[in-house]
């Protein structure tokens, strides 16, 4: 094939191959309540790379009536422009990501067409604002519908429909859909994790790793850092670049994590038999990756090293924190420390009970705890995730109960002790969001399947003129 030269050529290749694979066939999805006028076939909460992902998988499957709302800007959607302070993203530059089984919509093809086949030899990882906008070009190329500045606050059933109530801007908003994505991230399910020690503590003396930090007004500060993943390097060496005047960073572990299981686990087997493990084997699988800890890149690791202010603490067991003399002191088992500031890169909790559209609903949701096949110890950390269906959705906890359960999918991190590795990282999120497209549209074709029957029995189209065949009887 002749290389492909700039982003107009590229753009119209990729229609001409969406054409000739049928891609976006008809529209064959039959309006189940044509007299609501703003009711969708699908809504997807959240417009970042998993939302647009399973967009796009929909429109392969031929439904179209849906739309994608985020509560960000335009370009601020999931975490690239915002909270994700790495330079360059953590997975290999040759994963297909959101483009599944269509290579000329893969960042690698965006890439090549505009800096060409040379420059992407050289490149390492890809930069993290390169990604953005890649993921920019896709929603546009596709013609995704997002509604921006749109925050889902209240959902409930109403006719086998959902009803959606949502803030656009500074306006209520209230439409219907058949199914509702949580294409939500690390933080859909329950937020933030905050540790014990800073809940009686002013708000302005620390922030959480997924908050906006202005890293100018700590210039000069003394800064501690609560954590040893990515994130908790990756804000470190921002503040450094800052000019802060200390970062110690506190971990827990007596070291670095330098192995990252989870690497291992990006293989299409995984992603698609993962599911049909058994309880036991999917909680062994996720423990024995968890457990090990997420490394920082080493990447992260070099935008740290050489600053004589940075100091790493293994082995430290925060035992309380508390404000003094407009300072924070920290007490640690053996030692105290003084800081003006606080980071916490504590990640996320999974708790559905926390997340405010589903306060009404996870009561009735299916959680692994419910199960009973989690280890004594573990249904603390590992019970409050949602044990999903086989295409991300909700399961009832009692089984009649909450029917409209099945119309809800979970397409975030807290999917993953049931699903794996394939609703919120680059390597298998196409592999998710096939699965998602497919539950669905197997969904809609079975709650029309009279309808559809009907249509058979109606359809009468002719391949041939009779007239044209005399000898026929």
């Amino acid at each position: 094939m002749q290389r492909i030269v700039g982003l107009k050529q590229l753009e119209e290749e990729i229609r001409r191959e969406r054409a000739m694979l049928a891609s976006g066939e008809f529209p064959w999805v039959i309006p189940s309540f044509p007299s609501k006028p703003t009711c969708f076939d699908v809504v997807i909460v959240g417009a970042g790379m998993a939302g647009l992902a399973v967009a796009f998988q929909l429109q392969q499957a031929g439904i179209f009536n849906f739309r994608i709302i985020d509560t960000c800007m335009p370009g601020l959607e999931g975490p690239w422009n915002t909270y994700a302070r790495m330079k360059m993203l953590r997975s290999t530059k040759d994963l297909v990501g959101p483009a599944y089984n269509f290579p000329l919509l893969t960042f690698q093809a965006w890439y090549e067409a505009q800096y060409g086949e040379s420059n992407w030899q050289h490149l390492g990882k890809i930069p993290t604002h390169l990604w953005m906008e890649y993921l920019g070009w896709f929603r546009e190329m596709l013609q995704l519908p997002v509604q921006n500045c749109a925050h889902l606050v209240h959902l409930e059933p109403v006719e086998n429909l959902l009803k959606l109530s949502v803030i656009h801007g500074d306006m209520p908003e209230d439409f219907m859909t058949r199914k509702l994505v949580l294409a939500t991230g690390r933080g859909g399910f329950g937020g933030v994790d905050l540790p014990e020690f800073v809940k009686d503590l002013p708000k302005g003396y620390y922030s959480h790793t997924c908050e906006e930090i202005d890293f100018r007004a700590l210039k000069g500060k003394r800064l501690c850092v609560f954590g040893a993943g990515a994130s908790a390097f990756d804000a470190a060496a921002v503040a450094l670049e800052a000019g802060v005047g200390s970062v110690t960073l506190l971990l827990r572990r007596k070291h670095v994590p330098k192995v990252n299981k989870l690497a291992s686990l990006t293989y299409y087997g995984m992603s698609a038999g993962f599911y049909h493990l058994s309880d036991e084997e999917r909680y062994a699988f996720m423990v024995e990756s968890w457990g090990a800890g997420g490394p920082p890149p080493h990447e992260a690791l070099d935008r740290v090293q050489g600053y004589s202010n940075f100091f790493v603490k293994g082995e430290a067991h925060i035992q309380c924190v508390f404000v003094e003399k407009e300072e924070l002191v920290v007490l640690l088992t053996q030692e105290e420390l003084r800081c003006d500031y606080m980071i916490l890169a504590t990640g996320f909790k999974v708790d559905g009970t926390q997340q405010p559209e589903l306060r009404d609903v996870a009561d009735k949701i299916l959680f692994w705890k419910d199960r009973g096949t989690l280890p004594k110890d573990a249904a603390e950390k590992f019970g409050s995730f949602p044990y999903l269906g086989p295409h991300f959705e909700f399961l009832e906890k009692k089984k009649g109960e909450a029917p409209f359960l099945k119309h809800l999918y979970c397409f975030n991190y807290a999917a993953t002790l049931s699903h794996g590795l394939i609703s919120s990282d680059v390597p298998g999120i196409g592999v998710g969001a096939h699965r998602v497209a497919a539950g669905i549209a197997a969904d809609l074709f079975i709650e029309n399947s009279r309808a559809n029957f009907e249509n058979l029995v109606q359809y009468n189209q002719s391949e041939f003129d009779p007239r044209d065949y005399p000898f026929l009887p």
